[in-house]
């Protein structure tokens, strides 16, 4: 706070252009302003210059002290339910490292106001989360995401990741901390792990074309049968391959039987989700009596398993 006179268009300034105010109120005997120092601002003291009408007036008796904040490893903790505090060893390397928590687990940051040092004094904490999906796509942000003031002598204060979206497998959840000024930012990522059920789905298909293998007396089938089946997923990560039961139902084109509807059952290897390419038999008439190759288009159902 400065108290002068004809101070209503007064402009506070210090050496280093990186440490600049904020001004809270401004009136002709008063200014409320707040130092915000930028992440590149050089640490030391710095005496105040206030220039009205272009007119510099030089304080070197009134200085600001520009110190380093307290490093956020020294006293916040991150918890996850499942396996309890992270090491802080693991935290706050600024490296990406991802954290595997499963879907029912809560994230939360614990600030220790009594590991503070006295040297450092109030310490403001900015915290902020993010959902993202597998395709980095953000799916919703932390509704109680603020900035957290802490006092040494102060009670323990947490912060939980709260957000109104149920997680799934292979949704990222970031947590951001950092300083007025965007200062000492870093960056946590919590993946959830899949379950291993997640990889078993419904699944439905278009069969493009059938092809008789051996001496069958089938002919080439178009665009005649669809596919109901389970789809395997072994790779959850990766989901350019999938392994895939169907029963293939169409209609019956064989002199043999005169059934209207033909059922079949197949197993194939989806690539990319869509291309479907597999081998396959007859259950109607004589069972396992007429092989042939298909391929297909497939979509998935919105079932799991």
């Amino acid at each position: 706070m400065i108290k002068g006179k004809n101070l209503q268009n007064a402009v506070v300034l210090v050496e280093d252009p990186e440490l600049t105010f904020t001004i809270l109120e401004n009136r002709n005997d008063l200014i409320r302003l707040v130092a915000v120092a930028g992440p590149h601002t050089v640490m030391g003291q710095y005496s105040l210059e206030i220039r009205i009408q272009e007119v510099s007036f030089q304080f070197k008796e009134y200085s600001i002290t520009v110190q380093p904040w307290q490093p956020f490893r020294e006293f916040i903790a991150f918890n996850v339910t499942s396996c309890g505090d992270l090491p802080p060893e693991e935290c706050f390397t600024g490296s990406g490292k991802h954290h595997a928590i499963e879907t029912h687990d809560a994230i939360t940051v614990r600030l220790s106001p009594d590991k503070i040092g006295p040297e450092f004094g109030r310490q403001k904490v900015y915290i902020h989360g993010m959902l993202t999906d597998s395709s980095n796509t953000i799916r919703a942000e932390a509704f109680d995401s603020r900035m957290i003031t802490v006092e040494p002598g102060e009670g323990v204060i947490t912060w939980r990741w709260r957000v109104r979206d149920r997680i799934r497998a292979g949704d990222r959840i970031e947590i951001s901390l950092r300083n007025p000024g965007n200062q000492n930012r870093i960056t946590e990522y919590f993946v959830v792990v899949p379950h291993w059920s997640e990889a078993f789905h419904g699944s439905t298909s278009f069969v493009l074309f059938k092809l008789p293998i051996g001496s069958s007396a089938q002919k080439t089938q178009i665009l005649n049968s669809i596919g109901l089946g389970i789809s395997y997923q072994p790779f959850l990560k990766k989901r350019f391959f999938e392994c895939d039961a169907s029963f293939i139902v169409g209609n019956a084109k064989t002199e043999q039987n005169d059934m209207m509807v033909e059922v079949n059952f197949g197993l194939s290897a989806i690539f990319w989700q869509y291309l479907q390419v597999g081998v396959g038999s007859n259950l109607t008439g004589t069972a396992f009596s007429r092989a042939f190759m298909f391929v297909g288009t497939r979509f998935k159902l919105p079932i799991s398993f």
